[in-house]
């Protein structure tokens, strides 16, 4: 139809005999420009919201990235494909690094098993990535490094309680979340050096902080500032996972990720 209206020299035929042929109506015809001219406008602020949220947010999925900010208009699926057809598919990072070095040690136990926590910063747990304070209680999985004589003299120092873990798998909750920012953020953004690794780090740790989570139904900020606001007894309770293992006999398993 357009081609028929922007070439009127190439053809003998008159809009209101083609408009009868395809049988619309002029009005119904420009009705449906007005209809695609705001369908193109939706999808250019819909493109625009995904390259502002991939800036803040550089490993966050479409899936994710719509059910955060719930853009007005649009379908989940048709926003998908909107995002894919405009090239924000993302592609998995590799990951050549090992960064489990266990050893076996019965030095420290678990401090986890059969406690409730109802405050921020009862309890820190710790997990390595590399990139090429009262009752507080420090959680970590076995590796070489929380078994050194200068990290473990550091926190007796602080007088923050050292836990460990008995199984690898008790250490899943912090691995998920550096493995967010490790993957999600920094590996996204091209890290050069440590200076820029320094620079960029808060960055991915505020930006991961400030995004919605499904498992608490806002974000970690607004998590902290909401149990801070509640008296001690209305406070959730959060266990931690552990195995049920006796001390003597826990060793860890060793994660390869060489391959």
């Amino acid at each position: 139809m357009e081609w028929f209206l922007q070439n009127p020299e190439r053809h003998m035929y008159t809009m209101s005999a083609i408009y009868a042929e395809f049988g619309i109506s002029r009005q119904g015809h420009w009705q449906a420009l007005e209809r695609e001219e705001a369908l193109m406008a939706k999808e250019l602020c819909y493109v625009g919201l995904m390259q502002e949220v991939r800036e803040m947010h550089p490993g966050m999925g479409l899936r994710k990235m719509y059910e955060q900010f719930s853009p007005q208009g649009i379908g989940r699926d048709a926003f998908i494909a909107l995002g894919l057809q405009e090239g924000f598919r993302l592609c998995a990072p590799i990951n050549p690094q090992r960064t489990t070095r266990s050893v076996k040690s019965a030095r420290y136990r678990n401090l986890l098993q059969g406690k409730k926590f109802t405050n921020v910063n009862q309890i820190w747990v710790s997990d390595l990535f590399y990139f090429a304070l009262g009752n507080l209680i420090h959680h970590s999985d076995r590796g070489g490094q929380y078994i050194s004589d200068d990290y473990t003299n550091l926190l007796e120092d602080y007088k923050i309680q050292i836990s460990m873990c008995t199984d690898v798998l008790e250490n899943a909750h912090s691995e998920r979340v550096n493995g967010t920012i490790k993957n999600e953020y920094l590996a996204r953004w091209h890290i050069a050096n440590a200076e820029h690794l320094q620079q960029r780090l808060p960055t991915a740790i505020n930006n991961y902080n400030d995004r919605r989570h499904d498992s608490l139904g806002m974000t970690p900020n607004e998590f902290e500032t909401y149990v801070k606001e509640l008296s001690a007894g209305q406070r959730p309770e959060l266990e931690i996972f552990t195995i049920n293992k006796s001390f003597e006999n826990s060793t860890q398993l060793t994660l390869n990720f060489d391959s």
